[in-house]
């Protein structure tokens, strides 16, 4: 049985999660689903529309799966060199922007590779991949060689 984590991250992508959920579970593939928007309101939504579909919610608030472990910062490199190259007399680098930016990458990378962890899906099926896209879960995905598909939804 193939395990598949679908990402919603937008009342307009459920048609098309709907659709390929139905499809997915006819062939009995395992699905769960989960966002990377950690609004509360927002995951309640999804939550109750994950019960319509009859499939299970990964809630990315839920702390009880983030318990274990340290949070790991791979990206140390490209902050130094970021620091390095924005930094100096005529610049408008802002440190504390960036300490919270850095802090706010890592804490979404540690979440997703949480996330990934609950449910060890084969796949990871996003519908957007840009800027708006779980960018997050896309790269802890990567690094754990799980296939990532993208179903573009506004198209």
């Amino acid at each position: 049985m193939e395990r598949i984590l679908i990402v919603v991250e937008r009342e307009s992508q459920y048609e098309l999660a709907t659709e390929l959920i139905v499809r997915l579970t006819s062939f009995t593939c395992k699905v769960h689903v989960t966002s990377s928007n950690v609004d509360e309101t927002w995951c309640d939504r999804l939550k109750h529309k994950a019960l319509e579909w009859n499939i299970p919610f990964i809630n990315p608030n839920n702390f009880q799966i983030f318990r274990s472990g340290n949070k790991k910062f791979s990206l140390a490199f490209f902050f130094v060199y970021l620091i390095g190259k924005f930094s100096g007399a005529n610049s408008n680098f802002n440190l504390g922007a960036f300490l919270s930016l850095k802090r706010q990458i890592t804490d979404n990378l540690y979440h997703s590779e949480k996330i990934l962890e609950c449910c060890e899906p084969e796949y990871l099926l996003v519908f957007e991949d840009g800027i708006g896209g779980p960018l997050e879960l896309i790269s802890a995905a990567r690094k754990r060689n799980i296939i990532v598909a993208v179903c573009p939804y506004e198209i």
